[in-house]
């Protein structure tokens, strides 16, 4: 019942927020944890316990929609290379991609240290939108059952702090940005 809602909402949505974990440190790791994010609700799934099929049937619904755009952090390198190694077909991705540390150096944000190589998702919600985002739980242990309380809040913030960010951005800068994946 709760997954056809977050379905549901999700499909409706023309932006969504995106995120996964896995076990820090890990490369190799399977994504544990991917948290989705629409203007009005936040989703956590937890991979481990979902069916393969449906999550790779779910996320193909997601991302086959060329009207909606899917915001991701540094997600080109990380989450959607995992996904797609995981989850899609190259060939699924119809939606807009847009990595939102990308989106920032084009803003033309004033980076912290002057540093274009590498900004934290921390740092960026510190400049953007003034606030501070708990990483306390970004290294844990993500394949542990049951997960936390904090490790979902964590979770749930990391995926809808991305859809403030991109809006904040937008009115700071109402140039064009471009899709990356």
């Amino acid at each position: 019942l709760l997954l056809g809602y977050a379905a549901s909402e999700i499909f409706m949505s023309n932006i969504v927020g995106l995120d996964a974990e896995w076990d820090g440190g890990k490369q190799n790791a399977d994504i544990c944890v991917l948290q989705l994010s629409t203007r009005s609700v936040r989703f956590v799934l937890d991979l481990t316990v979902l069916s393969l099929d449906f999550v790779k049937r779910f996320l193909d619904a997601i991302f086959h929609d060329k009207n909606r755009i899917i915001l991701g952090f540094n997600s080109v390198k990380h989450d959607f290379s995992k996904l797609r190694r995981q989850y899609l077909l190259t060939e699924q991705v119809k939606a807009n991609v847009l990595d939102l540390e990308t989106m920032f150096f084009c803003a033309k944000y004033d980076t912290i240290g002057g540093d274009h190589q590498k900004l934290g998702l921390k740092a960026m919600c510190e400049q953007v939108l003034k606030m501070t985002l708990d990483k306390t739980e970004q290294q844990s242990c993500w394949s542990k059952r049951p997960l936390t309380q904090s490790q979902i809040k964590y979770a749930a913030n990391d995926a809808s702090v991305l859809i403030e960010i991109y809006d904040e951005m937008r009115r700071h800068n109402s140039g064009t940005f471009s899709f990356c994946c």
